[in-house]
């Protein structure tokens, strides 16, 4: 009889049951040689275990062959036990429970730490498993990856190679993954298809959030006009990655200078630390001929 079995599949050899003398000869009449069995199967690391199709069954002429069994579980060593009770007797077997078909993608490690324009600094682990989440150590097919922004955000590119192939392995490392784009949250979806079998398992989804890049350029604005001389109001300069967001760590110093076709100067334009990335700049006017002037910082 069966001495293996793969998980929530019925046994592919079926478990003989016989009823035996002390010299373990089948008993083939009597009252004992035919009565109703009782089943059961536990799990040597008492994790759960379910069997299936071993309700209303009975010996007859003291043999049994049980073909419909099925054990749901983790993988591992499980005893199944046979009972009669008329004596009162049982015999047990091990069956060694292997994982069953690929039903679905588990997020072993989720992608984290996504800064835009650089590789996550956690990269993703995806596991095909079966339906009591066993590894399926031969599963063979493709598992991949796709990026979406949520809400207001703008995706610029998903970089990286989206795609893993499995041969005989049940986990896909991704090694290369990253965004380009405006910070907030975003959705990375993984897929993967059987190869042996064609089927699509469900996708799996995680969240990742992305912060700014390092920083690309330093954005001005300022009113479009001024007189000479004139208070010029509030100036600020943005400093931002390649995506356009403000970088917002640090403190740098930034320095405000104007230019122009003829001579020109800007007053109080003194040194100022940016705060979430911004410097402020106050009190300042620009002295110079009439004339389209450049602020620069």
């Amino acid at each position: 009889g069966a001495t293996a079995a793969a998980n929530n599949r019925v046994f592919d050899s079926a478990v003989v049951a016989e009823i035996q003398d002390a010299d373990e000869n089948r008993v083939t009449t009597g009252n004992s040689s035919s009565q109703l069995l009782t089943i059961a199967a536990v799990s040597d690391g008492g994790s759960e275990l379910t069997l299936s199709g071993a309700d209303g069954l009975s010996v007859s002429g003291g043999s049994a062959i049980l073909s419909n069994l099925q054990l749901t579980g983790l993988v591992g060593t499980k005893t199944l036990t046979v009972s009669i009770s008329t004596p009162a007797l049982s015999g047990s077997r091990d069956i060694e429970l292997g994982h069953g078909y690929a039903t679905k993608l588990y997020i072993s490690a989720p992608a984290a730490e996504a800064t835009s324009r650089a590789e996550f600094g956690v990269q993703p682990t995806i596991t095909v498993q079966d339906v009591s989440g066993n590894p399926v150590d031969d599963f063979v097919g493709r598992v991949s990856v796709a990026a979406e922004a949520g809400g207001a955000n703008t995706l610029n590119q998903f970089t990286g190679s989206k795609f893993v192939e499995l041969n005989d392995s049940p986990t896909a490392n991704f090694d290369d993954l990253g965004i380009n784009g405006t910070v907030g949250s975003y959705t990375l979806t993984y897929r993967a298809v059987d190869d042996r079998t064609g089927q699509e398992l469900p996708t799996a989804a995680q969240s990742i959030s992305l912060t700014h890049g390092i920083a690309h350029e330093v954005v001005v604005s300022a009113t479009s006009t001024v007189a000479n001389a004139a208070p010029l109001g509030d100036v600020t300069a943005t400093i931002k990655d390649e995506d356009g967001n403000p970088v917002t760590t640090g403190t740098p110093e930034v320095v405000l200078t104007v230019s122009g076709t003829n001579t020109v100067s800007l007053v109080g334009a003194a040194p100022a630390n940016a705060i979430n990335g911004v410097a402020t700049f106050t009190g300042l006017s620009i002295l110079g001929l009439q004339e389209q002037k450049t602020l620069t910082a």
